[in-house]
């Protein structure tokens, strides 16, 4: 056997142990605060429950400093059955992640095991390859949970296919009968992926990606909090009537908007009106209207927008709640924006990167 071939084999399981410790529980320990202060903030608030399976998937796609999370993302969007602006915000942070750090493969899980070897195909040993990661990287449905002990164990099984993807290639390779050569540079290419790179112990700062994940909840809160009423009212034939009265509702209806605030082209205007039936005076008007936070809600965001950004509130004015729509639109786009700022922050810069924060 390829000497080089053996050691890469030996050293799968020590880099798995790598993964979990140094990125994987740092990032649960980190969710698991967030998690359970983000839901003390709106029980204080007496809130609906917020708990909700998609928290997850979100924590890993903004607060993606680690190649190891932005994978798993990817793969636990298609089980989460979230709603459409939250599958637009992740696979929004995600594409540039891997777009930046020039992950070109379809399969993303495989390529964080295998790396550029899973694009092998010159030789019979390439479509081996292939096959081998395939049947490796096959799951079944998973149960999706917001809890941090389903975090947890889908970390570590992520880790686990990896380590089992790695060794069944390596295995692909070892038994081929491609030249000694050909396996050392297949090897090589083996070593250059990112599982086999694990970043070092003490990378992430706890306190500080739980802050981001918690203010990213919030802000996917707020984003997620906007919808369109659309108001038929009618005015009474009868000039007595019609002024005693004035127009009587008919009927009222609310949708949510799955449109980005920042979006000037596509999102809704703030009011807009037309006549139904001139004649039989019926109206129909449009506005977009915004369910805030109460003041328990408002001052937790206002704390973790201060802690990441120089001692800034998120809120405008701590006093008295402006529910303006003007005002908040603001608040939507600011919204959006922080989401994209976390994930630029947090985003690596190669594909054997992980950031220290």
């Amino acid at each position: 056997m390829s000497e080089r071939l053996n050691r890469y084999l030996g050293e799968i399981d020590n880099k798995a142990r790598h993964w979990n410790r140094n990125v994987g529980r740092p990032y649960v320990r980190a969710y698991d605060a967030a998690f359970s202060s983000y839901n003390n903030a709106w029980d204080q608030q007496k809130e609906d429950d917020k708990t909700k399976a998609e928290l997850f998937v979100l924590a890993a796609s903004i607060a993606t400093g680690s190649v190891l999370t932005a994978v798993l993302a990817t793969s636990s969007l298609r089980v989460v059955a979230g709603r459409v602006l939250l599958d637009t915000v992740c696979k929004y942070n995600l594409n540039r992640t891997f777009e930046v750090i020039h992950f070109t493969a379809t399969n993303k899980a495989a390529m964080f095991a295998i790396g550029k070897v899973l694009d092998e195909s010159r030789s019979r040993i390439g479509k081996e390859i292939q096959q081998a990661a395939l049947k490796a990287m096959t799951s079944s449905a998973v149960v999706p949970s917001a809890s941090a002990i389903n975090y947890f164990t889908r970390v570590e099984d992520f880790v686990d296919t990896n380590a089992i993807c790695a060794h069944e290639t390596a295995v692909a390779i070892r038994d081929s009968d491609a030249s000694t050569a050909e396996k050392d540079r297949l090897v090589q290419q083996l070593e250059q992926a990112s599982f086999y790179n694990p970043p070092p112990l003490g990378c992430i700062n706890e306190q500080t990606l739980a802050n981001k994940m918690e203010l990213s909840f919030f802000m996917a809160d707020i984003l997620n909090s906007d919808f369109v009423v659309e108001r038929v009212t009618e005015t009474p034939s009868n000039p007595m009537l019609a002024a005693k009265v004035g127009a009587v509702p008919v009927s009222t209806k609310r949708t949510p908007i799955e449109v980005m605030p920042r979006d000037g082209q596509h999102y809704p205007q703030q009011y807009r009106s037309r006549a139904n039936f001139p004649r039989q005076g019926q109206n129909t008007s449009y506005s977009v209207e915004i369910n805030g936070p109460g003041s328990k809600v408002r001052d937790r965001i206002d704390v973790l927008h201060k802690s990441l950004y120089n001692n800034r509130p998120f809120f405008r004015d701590q006093g008295f709640f402006d529910l303006t729509p003007a005002t908040r639109n603001v608040e939507l786009q600011s919204a959006q924006r922080i989401l994209e700022q976390i994930g630029d922050v947090m985003r690596p810069r190669n594909p054997l990167a992980t950031a220290f924060h």
